[in-house]
């Protein structure tokens, strides 16, 4: 009889903790569906937008000449800045989608998420058993202005993924890790990292929070620059 209660109670506790960890899978998938179009927009950009407009650079004057030179140049400056300007809005304006390779599996940071959310917060963390990757779904996560997701796994991963011709503006490569939670289940952290060329590219640390049952980015650290 003792044996067969054991065994019960074996089984039902395997049962909850099964349930309790997809329960936490289904809650991070949702947080991560909410919290990434933030993210995008805060950490990812259109390729043809020039990232300073036009610098105005002096130079003397020739000899035999005189100060116009300095006049024609200002003038072709604010030329060149009209152009710019004119350019960026019409890019601003336009409709075309900016997509970005996006990795489904989402992977365990190799940061000490755990440690900076503890010392941000001052909370005690949410310790889960799950140490496992978990992958989304493309469809689910609808990103803000023109960004779109492409599945990576449809780009090369060498270097010549930069000198490709498409048929649609690639902005780079995005991913993010899975998501850390004090016990509250109210903050939360992440890292995220942006790619953009062959020496473009950025890695954050994203420090999250829940208001009014929306999930927000309370702030963003960068920890590397390419």
């Amino acid at each position: 009889m003792k044996k067969i209660i054991w065994i019960y109670l074996v089984l039902v506790n395997i049962i909850f903790s099964c349930k309790t960890k997809t329960e936490n899978i289904d809650f991070e998938k949702n947080v991560l569906i909410g919290i990434i179009p933030s993210i995008v927009d805060s950490t990812c950009q259109d390729p043809r937008i020039f990232l300073s407009p036009p610098t105005f650079i002096t130079f003397p004057p020739p000899a035999g000449m005189n100060s116009i030179t300095k006049a024609t140049q200002g003038k072709q400056h604010k030329q060149l800045l009209k152009q710019w300007q004119f350019k960026l809005d019409s890019i601003e304006k336009g409709t075309s989608s900016i997509y970005l390779a996006f990795n489904l599996l989402i992977k365990i940071s190799t940061d000490s998420l755990e440690k900076k959310l503890a010392s941000y917060t001052n909370r005690k963390i949410l310790k889960t058993n799950s140490k496992e990757n978990l992958t989304m779904d493309i469809n689910s996560i609808k990103l803000n202005k023109h960004f779109k997701f492409k599945n990576d796994s449809s780009f090369s991963k060498n270097i010549n993924v930069w000198n490709e011709k498409y048929d649609f503006v690639f902005s780079g490569f995005f991913n993010v890790s899975r998501i850390v939670f004090d016990e509250s289940k109210s903050y939360g952290i992440l890292s995220a990292g942006y790619s953009c060329g062959e020496r473009c590219g950025q890695g954050y640390i994203i420090y999250i929070k829940q208001e009014d049952n929306k999930w927000k980015i309370d702030k963003i650290e960068e920890t590397w620059i390419s």
